[in-house]
């Protein structure tokens, strides 16, 4: 997963900063005036015309700020659901207590939102979230290198305790 991030942030970051960003998708053999598509369950393919994104020029700063912001969050997400599909429940750490919190947050308009009791202490790394903090937008407690710097150390913990 990290290494998607990788190539994700910088290659995205790169394309979209980059003024002959058409120049570059030919230097690849791909066609600027092409399609990103991509399968769907439901009927065929899902097309994106990729010309408006490859005009030459600078790109806009939503795309770097996408980019950083809204990939961390797909990976806890992705994360979460990998842990709860595990044949054995995992005893509960501050860690993954903090990773529920912040999973939550994710789910419920990126802010914390705590409606019972606390199951433990949700710690990271001196971050710590507690019931007042219902309500608070995630992004006051952390940024995205702290949702990646979580999800290194729980593969860490995750793979310790296999």
């Amino acid at each position: 997963m990290r290494a998607a991030y990788v190539y994700a942030t910088i290659g995205g970051s790169g394309l979209s900063m980059h003024p002959k960003r058409s120049d570059l998708l030919k230097a690849w053999e791909l066609d600027p005036n092409g399609y990103l598509r991509t399968g769907r369950k439901s009927k065929g393919m899902h097309e994106i015309p990729m010309r408006q994104y490859f005009e030459d020029g600078w790109g806009k700063g939503d795309t770097n700020r996408v980019i950083l912001r809204v990939l961390p969050s797909l990976m806890v997400l992705e994360v979460w659901d990998m842990i709860k599909q595990l044949p054995d429940p995992l005893p509960s750490s501050p860690r993954l207590e903090f990773l529920f919190h912040v999973r939550n947050a994710i789910a419920h308009n990126s802010k914390i939102h705590i409606i019972r009791k606390m199951r433990g202490p949700a710690v990271f790394d001196g971050i710590e979230i507690r019931p007042e903090h219902h309500g608070t937008a995630l992004s006051d407690l952390v940024g995205p290198g702290d949702l990646l710097a979580l999800l290194d150390e729980l593969e860490v913990e995750l793979l310790e305790k296999d």
